[in-house]
């Protein structure tokens, strides 16, 4: 995740240090979908309450983008492929099995 002098984990990991404890955890196990895009409701889900404050966060410090609203009208949202890259190696070092 680094090219010449450039190094993309640094820089997103400012970001992620910078997030909450709920945020933190919410971006890693989104990483962990291998899902292109998903609803919002996927991350009420995984964790265990309303994630809306959570991915207002998350969108606002660009660590997860909006797509656009499916055909049932749900808002769906994606990670950057480094960005869920980062997530994972952070989700393998944090999370329990």
């Amino acid at each position: 995740m680094s090219v010449g002098d450039l190094d993309v984990r640094a820089s997103i990991g400012l970001s992620y240090q910078a997030l909450s404890h709920a945020e933190q955890q919410l971006i890693r196990r989104l990483a962990l979908l291998w899902a292109p895009d998903w609803p919002a409701w996927v991350a009420d889900e995984l964790c265990a309450g309303p994630a809306e404050p959570l991915l207002d966060e998350l969108v606002n410090v660009h660590l997860v983008e909006p797509v656009g609203v499916d055909a049932v009208g749900q808002q769906r949202f994606r990670l950057h492929d480094l960005i869920a890259e980062f997530a994972r190696e952070r989700a393998q070092a944090e999370e329990s099995r």
